[in-house]
C-alpha cells in the first residue's frame, strides 16, 4: 500500500513531467517555425515534412533528458520524504535549461536552424508555467483523494523508539499519502520527547479491539521482545490488522536493505554498492555505446601510436596487467606500451624510487619509461585500448581505478577493499581531482564517496569533467 502510494504519486509527478516537456517544446517549435507549422496545418511539402520530423526527435531527445534527470533526482529507493510541488519545479526548470542546451547545440551543429535563441526562451517560461499548474493540480487532486474518509489509511505504532517516531514523521511530513498515526503502544516513552502514548503492551488487544486500525508496525527489539512481538502478531491477525515488522534487525553503518526471495526462501538483503536494477542495466549500455563511440574516433591514433612504438624498439605493441576487477575478478587490461621491453624484470630496481603512500607503486620519472611513452602518458592516449576492456564487460566509463593485483596483494584494511563492489572505469573522482598527486588513503576514500553517490547524472559530469583534464595533460 505504501509502496502504491509513494510510486502512483511519482508516475503522476512524472506523467507532468514529460506532457509538459513535450507540448511545450512541439507547441514553440511549431510558432516559431514555419515549416514545422505548415506541415501541422495541411502542407505536405517535403521542406515541412521534414522538418515536422526533425521537431519530433527534438521532443523525444528531450522527452529522454528529462526522464533520466527526474529519476536521479528522486530515486524511490533513496526519498525521505515525497518531493514537494517546489522540489518538482526546480527539477523541471534544471532538466529544461539541460535539454534546452543541448537541443540548441544539436540544431547549431546539424544547421537545423529550427530551435533559435528565442525559442529556447519561449521553451523555458511556457514549459514551466504549464509544469507548474499540473504538478499543483495533480497534487491537490491526490491529496484530496487519498485523505478522503473512503481511502484514509490508519496506523499504529507498537514501541516508541527512534525509528518508531522517525515513521510517524514520516507520515505527518507526508500527508498526501493519506497515512494517519493512531498513536503508539509502550510500556514507557522511549522517544525522548513529547508522543500520544495510547496504552501499556498488555492492553494492546484492547486498543486494537476498540480502535479503527488499518495497519500495525512492530519497533520493539527482537532479543528482548520476543514473546510479546509473537503476541502482538497473534492478536491483530486474529482481528485481520496487517502487520509490518521492520526489517532493520540489524543496523548496519553503510548498507540498504532489500527484501529478496530465492525459491520459497524469503530474505533480507544487505548491499553497500548500487543493486543491479534499470539503472545499472543503463549504465552498461552506455558504456557499450561510448567505448564503441571511442574506439572508432580514436582508432587512428592508436594505430599511428602503435606503429611508432614498433619502428622505436621492436618490442610488443599492447601492455596487458592483471588487474583486480567487479568483486575482485581477476582482468587483463590493455594498454599501448609506455616502457622499455624489460620495465617488469627491472622493477625490483626502482622500487626505492616509488613516491606513492600506501600499496601503490609510482614514480613520476620513472627511468623505464621510454621518450614515446611519457608523451602517451601525458595525454592518456596509453589507455585508449580500455575501452576493448569497457566493451567486454571488465570495465565501466566510470568507476574506481583498476587496481593492479600486485598493489592490491598490499591492502592492509578490509574496508578499502568495498571499492571493488563496482565495476573499474576509465575515469573517476581520482582523474578530475588530482590523479597521481593523491595520498592513497585519500584516493580510497573518493572511491568510497563515488560507490555511496553513484547515480547516472553523477556519470555524465564526470565524464565532461575528464576531457579538459585529458587535454590539459595531467598523466603522468
Amino acid at each position: 500500500m505504501f509502496e502504491q502510494r509513494c510510486n502512483s504519486y511519482l508516475r503522476n509527478a512524472k506523467l507532468c513531467h514529460a506532457v509538459s516537456v513535450f507540448f511545450s517544446l512541439f507547441a514553440v517549435l511549431i510558432i516559431f517555425n514555419s515549416d514545422a507549422y505548415n506541415a501541422v496545418v495541411g502542407s505536405s511539402g517535403y521542406v515541412e515534412i521534414r522538418t515536422l520530423i526533425r521537431s519530433m526527435c527534438y521532443c523525444t531527445i528531450a522527452l529522454i533528458t528529462n526522464f533520466i534527470i527526474f529519476n536521479n533526482s528522486f530515486n524511490n529507493d533513496q526519498l525521505v520524504c515525497i518531493p514537494t510541488i517546489d522540489e518538482l519545479v526546480r527539477c523541471f526548470i534544471v532538466s529544461s535549461i539541460a535539454t534546452a542546451a543541448i537541443l540548441f547545440i544539436i540544431d547549431r551543429t546539424f544547421s537545423h536552424r529550427i530551435f533559435s535563441p528565442l525559442a529556447v526562451v519561449a521553451y523555458l517560461v511556457l514549459g514551466t508555467a504549464l509544469h507548474s499548474f499540473m504538478v499543483n493540480t495533480t497534487y491537490l487532486a491526490i491529496k484530496k483523494f487519498n485523505s478522503s474518509k473512503k481511502n484514509r489509511r490508519i496506523v499504529l505504532m507498537v514501541g516508541s523508539n527512534r525509528h518508531a517516531v522517525e515513521m510517524a514523521s514520516f507520515f505527518e511530513e507526508n500527508q498526501i499519502l493519506g497515512f494517519y498515526n493512531l498513536g503508539f503502544v509502550d510500556d514507557e516513552n522511549h522517544s525522548g520527547g513529547e508522543i500520544r502514548l495510547l496504552s501499556t503492551l498488555d492492553k494492546f488487544e484492547e486498543v486494537i479491539r476498540n480502535n479503527v486500525i488499518d495497519f500495525i508496525f512492530i519497533h520493539l527489539p527482537i532479543r528482548s521482545y520476543y514473546d510479546s512481538i509473537s503476541g502482538i502478531i497473534e492478536k491483530a491477525e486474529c482481528q485481520g490488522i496487517a502487520v509490518h515488522y521492520l526489517s532493520n534487525i540489524f543496523e548496519p553503518r553503510k548498507s540498504k536493505l532489500e527484501a529478496s526471495r530465492v525459491g520459497s526462501v524469503h530474505s533480507i538483503v544487505l548491499h553497500t554498492a548500487p543493486s543491479e536494477d534499470w539503472r545499472i542495466r543503463t549504465k552498461r549500455v552506455i558504456d557499450v555505446i561510448i567505448a564503441s563511440i571511442g574506439i572508432i574516433i580514436t582508432l587512428p591514433i592508436m594505430a599511428i601510436s602503435a606503429l611508432i612504438i614498433k619502428l622505436t624498439d621492436g618490442g610488443p605493441i599492447i601492455f596487458k596487467q592483471k588487474r583486480v576487477g567487479y568483486n575482485k575478478r581477476i582482468f587483463y587490461v590493455y594498454k599501448l606500451r609506455t616502457m622499455c621491453v624489460d620495465a617488469e624484470k627491472m622493477k625490483t630496481d626502482v622500487d626505492h624510487l616509488n613516491e606513492m603512500d600506501g600499496p601503490v607503486f609510482k614514480i613520476k620519472c620513472d627511468p623505464r619509461i621510454t621518450r614515446f611513452g611519457r608523451f602517451l602518458r601525458k595525454y592518456s592516449i596509453d589507455e585508449l585500448p580500455q575501452f576493448f576492456n569497457v566493451l567486454q564487460g571488465d570495465m565501466s566509463v566510470v568507476g574506481p581505478r583498476a587496481m593492479a593485483l600486485t598493489d592490491y596483494q598490499g591492502f592492509s584494511e578490509d574496508w578499502q577493499r568495498r571499492r571493488f563492489s563496482m565495476r573499474p572505469g576509465l575515469t573517476c573522482y581520482w582523474q578530475i581531482r588530482g590523479r597521481n598527486k593523491l595520498p592513497f588513503n585519500e584516493w580510497m576514500r573518493m572511491d568510497m564517496e563515488y560507490i555511496d553517490n553513484w547515480n547516472l547524472l553523477e556519470d555524465f559530469k564526470i565524464v565532461l569533467l575528464t576531457i579538459p583534464e585529458v587535454f590539459r595533460g595531467g598523466g603522468v
